[in-house]
């Protein structure tokens, strides 16, 4: 199934390190040895875990890494010092989280190292078209049946009653990638903002927008037409004190329930002078904290930059592999609520416009019950935007939520939101937050 092999890209930013376990597991379990058990617990550990780890030391930080495992990791790394450190990404998805470490390096070895990457790529087959209903046609010849019929299902059932545009398509090779930078992120009109030029500095194609939502983001911009699509990436900056700021006055869980609104897919939290200890308002460990339960409990990416120039040369990296993968498909505008969960190995990739993510994401437009009900419920400890959108997905206000607990008993009640899946992995919400939940609606204050 397409959707659950890109989750699993997307969470192995440890690739090579599962790998190595992986094979010693299977080994220990040929032998009957003792040590396929800690191989497994490790392992369990390691999938679970959303950053990049550099060594077997950095390990032991993890659950199930004796101080043997991480030895042994070590000695693999040595003795595959020489060879390509890239070697074992191959897909996209993986070069994305190779990112994290990015920036250590030369840019032009990175550079060189991206391109050797991209170029054991397939080729895909090109539409010269710039019309959508000449596009649309050559697609059905080119493409797979279900290819054509998901424009065509798209184009019958989007229907979007905010944002009414017409259904487009753009063809391979046919537009151009462009990151918009967001106004609140340069310095002054008089003077060009350093992080800018450093783009220029890079011949990044950037252009200064006004953003709802986000930093930065990417979208495909028609050569002819000048139609805009947005690429399932987005991009929070912090300086390491405004992230303290943000989450002592509340901004913090209010941005990420906004960015998990916003339709993007990919969405990375940028904190930069991640090695800075003076005047940052919080201790570094809460923040570290942080920006672990935001990686762990909100599924979105963490990037750690030493400085702003460190941030450009990630965001020139980021451009590069962004372009090279995007710029041979087929794209089409859906609707935010029709988007197609598609692969990035995918020919045909479904993308809504930049108006309507920008329309949509704007910070003062009505608010719903039920989204005022999902931040009212982010404000409990332990609760993601994920697991109560699932809480409002089945009970959208309060009131419904309070008639629910009140036609069941105390033990039934406990249990009621506990049982809740959320997320692609359909994991339970839990009886800790349950049992929280329950008594929040029950107790006399409430009431």
């Amino acid at each position: 199934m397409g959707e659950r092999r890109v989750t699993m890209k997307l969470k192995s930013p440890n690739h090579l390190f599962q790998t190595w376990l992986t094979e010693w597991r299977n080994e220990a379990r040929g032998t009957n040895s003792s040590l396929a058990s800690s191989y497994d617990e490790a392992l369990h550990s390691l999938e679970m875990y959303p950053l990049p780890l550099k060594s077997g030391k950095d390990c032991k930080i993890l659950i199930g890494f004796t101080a043997e495992i991480c030895s042994k990791i070590d000695r693999m790394l040595e003795k595959n010092q020489s060879k390509d450190k890239h070697l074992d990404i191959k897909k996209t998805d993986e070069l994305l989280y190779h990112l994290q470490n990015l920036g250590q390096a030369d840019t032009n070895q990175e550079k060189s190292a991206v391109e050797d990457v991209l170029q054991n790529k397939k080729r895909r087959k090109t539409i010269t078209s710039s019309k959508s209903e000449e596009i649309i046609q050559s697609t059905q010849k080119t493409k797979p049946k279900s290819a054509s019929r998901k424009i065509a299902k798209h184009a019958s059932c989007s229907k979007l009653p905010s944002v009414q545009e017409e259904d487009f398509v753009l063809s391979p090779g046919g537009f151009d990638i462009i990151l918009y930078v967001d106004t609140n992120e340069v310095e002054g009109k008089n003077t060009l903002d350093p992080l800018l030029q450093e783009l220029n500095n890079f011949c990044v194609s950037y252009e200064v927008k006004s953003l709802k939502i986000g930093d930065y983001i990417w979208i495909c911009r028609d050569k002819v037409s000048k139609k805009e699509l947005v690429l399932p990436y987005i991009i929070e900056r912090k300086r390491l004190d405004d992230f303290s700021s943000s989450i002592k006055d509340g901004r913090y869980y209010e941005q990420k329930f906004r960015l998990k609104k916003s339709g993007i897919k990919n969405i990375y939290y940028l904190i930069e002078d991640y090695n800075k200890k003076n005047h940052i308002g919080l201790p570094l460990p809460t923040l570290r904290q942080a920006a672990i339960n935001t990686a762990i409990q909100d599924g979105f990416f963490i990037k750690e930059t030493k400085n702003w120039k460190h941030t450009a040369k990630f965001l020139t990296q980021f451009t590069t592999v962004i372009s090279n993968t995007f710029k041979d498909k087929t794209i089409y505008r859906a609707s935010k609520r029709n988007l197609e969960d598609s692969p990035t190995n995918s020919d045909l990739i479904s993308l809504m416009s930049f108006n309507e993510f920008n329309q949509s994401s704007m910070k003062n437009k009505a608010i719903t019950v039920s989204d005022l009900f999902t931040k009212m419920l982010i404000q409990i400890n332990g609760m993601s935007v994920d697991k109560a959108t699932a809480i409002v997905e089945h009970f959208p206000t309060p009131a419904l939520l309070q008639k629910a607990f009140e036609q069941c008993s105390p033990t039934e009640g406990k249990h009621l939101i506990a049982n809740i899946c959320y997320n692609k992995l359909q994991k339970k919400i839990g009886p800790t937050l349950g049992k929280i939940v329950y008594q929040l609606f029950t107790s006399d204050p409430f009431l």
